[in-house]
């Protein structure tokens, strides 16, 4: 099961799933969530604002595959992966269509995340 996301990244729309683990589920309770981010190599990072009140989850990793999303929960920050990309610890949540199509992007982002179909709990397959 996942939930349908578009993510919005400075004028540019993604398409994207979420995961159903309680880590990605915190965050859909957010959407719409809009936030700043920054490039560190080959991954976006930004904080998402109000704590969510996560933990590291036991399928916690610093390796990040291009086009996966992961939350950082010591820091609450959002990790968007470009390419390969290794850093702190972080909870896998969703996978992005298309991520290469960021790479062309500036050093700081505007992201805007939503459900497919409006506020809440978007639709799952």
């Amino acid at each position: 099961m996942s939930i349908s996301i578009q993510v919005a990244v400075d004028g540019r729309v993604l398409r994207g799933k979420l995961f159903t683990t309680v880590s990605a589920l915190k965050l859909v309770d957010r959407l719409p969530i809009e936030l700043e981010m920054e490039r560190r190599g080959e991954e976006y990072v930004g904080k998402i604002g109000v704590p969510l009140g996560l933990w590291l989850a036991p399928e916690a990793r610093e390796a990040l595959r291009p086009g996966e999303l992961a939350l950082w929960p010591e820091a609450n920050v959002l990790r968007m992966a470009l390419g390969e990309s290794s850093s702190s610890p972080a909870n896998p949540i969703g996978v992005l269509e298309d991520a290469q199509a960021l790479r062309e992007l500036g050093p700081k982002v505007r992201v805007r995340i939503e459900p497919v179909d409006g506020p809440g709990r978007g639709a799952t397959d």
